[in-house]
């Protein structure tokens, strides 16, 4: 499992602590990304680096681009080609392709010569390329277009059409259920190719729309928000200005410029009175008012003062909070765990001398 960090900030120089606010990987670089599948991605000497928990870098090879690790690999790109790199930073599959994707269900899908196939772990094709577009494996099937202006269908991991063409567009599986597009409208699917929910809603501008929180989605229509269930059954109808994703039972919705929460029977829970939100996480959900952030629960109760120029969502027990330009992390309780120093002189409020010991600047360079 994982060890849990959070970002932090020193003189203007990111590292990263621990839940207990011990710093674990010193502040020393210009830019880093979250962890994710135990890596951070930084900026080291003008390229992007793997940082393991440890505090280790990734230097075997040096890219333009570094994607996130999902099952162990990470593509990886040079000047104009694509690779992948293993958790040790080993170049598993050379830089050869055109284009790459990530890999999910064993396999990814790379670009040659202006089409797309699929490569294995040692970087053999499973599937030649032959198709104009592709997506990835979930659930067995993987979103392709057989031909240049053709339309989208589904295949299996032997390359067997197991959805006949029929889409505009179509995207990868979600617990049994694929957004595919036509018309300009988007609906769903079922594994077997069967439409579950007919194509009616608008396309927005995020990529991630048609995924499932706490098991709604937001859905738009004529420019109004609203929400469905996975049967398709409308459980709001589109009539707000906005409607955020469901999380812990309640869905944020602004009214009249305002922001509240709606229950999971489209009941308005939380009265709209707040001037922004976010969702919930961890019971409380951080909101503003008069220009000032704080956190509410599931009552609408406000549990930690609205002080904060800038608060986020809590995560594994912390949030980041932000005062005066000053960085601290705060718990449910609103005690500050640790905080950002207020000038250059100062020291990180706390640091673990273990886990400093245990940080070396070893780098897999030599392995």
């Amino acid at each position: 499992m994982d060890t849990q960090l959070f970002k932090i900030r020193e003189n203007n120089k990111f590292g990263f602590m621990n839940a207990s606010g011990e710093v674990v990987i010193e502040p020393q670089y210009f830019m880093v990304e979250d962890f994710y599948n135990g890596f951070s991605i930084v900026t080291f000497n003008n390229k992007p680096v793997p940082l393991d928990n440890l505090g280790r870098l990734l230097m075997k090879h040096l890219f333009n681009f570094v994607g996130k690790f999902e099952e162990g690999i990470a593509r990886a790109r040079l000047v104009s080609k694509w690779g992948f790199i293993d958790e040790r930073g080993s170049l598993i599959i050379d830089v050869q392709f055109d284009q790459a994707e990530n890999f999910s269900e064993h396999l990814a899908a790379v670009k040659m010569e202006g089409l797309w196939g699929y490569v294995n772990r040692t970087g053999d094709y499973m599937l030649t390329p032959q198709y104009f577009s592709a997506g990835n494996f979930k659930e067995g099937l993987a979103p392709v277009r057989f031909s240049e202006d053709g339309l989208f269908g589904y295949i299996n991991t032997k390359g067997e059409t197991v959805i006949e063409a029929a889409f505009d567009k179509a995207y990868p599986f979600r617990n049994s259920l694929a957004v595919i597009e036509q018309e300009g409208k988007w609906g769903y699917i079922n594994t077997k190719g069967q439409v579950v929910v007919e194509p009616q809603f608008d396309i927005p501008a995020n990529p991630f729309y048609g995924q499932f929180n706490d098991d709604l989605t937001v859905v738009i229509q004529d420019n109004s928000y609203g929400y469905i269930n996975k049967s398709g059954v409308i459980v709001q109808a589109p009539m707000y200005a906005y409607t955020g994703d469901f999380a812990e039972g309640l869905g944020l919705v602004k009214i009249n410029d305002k922001f509240g929460y709606l229950d999971k029977s489209a009941q308005l829970i939380i009265p709209n009175d707040y001037d922004s939100a976010s969702r919930f996480s961890g019971g409380l959900a951080a909101v503003q008012k008069r220009n000032k952030w704080g956190y509410i629960n599931k009552d609408g109760k406000t549990i930690i003062p609205f002080r904060y120029d800038a608060a986020h969502a809590f995560k594994n027990g912390l949030a980041l909070v932000e005062k005066e330009d000053i960085w601290s992390y705060i718990n449910i309780k609103g005690d500050v765990i640790w905080q950002e120093s207020l000038n250059d002189m100062e020291a990180p409020t706390r640091r673990s001398d273990a886990l400093k010991a245990q940080q070396s600047t070893t780098l897999f360079s030599g392995m």
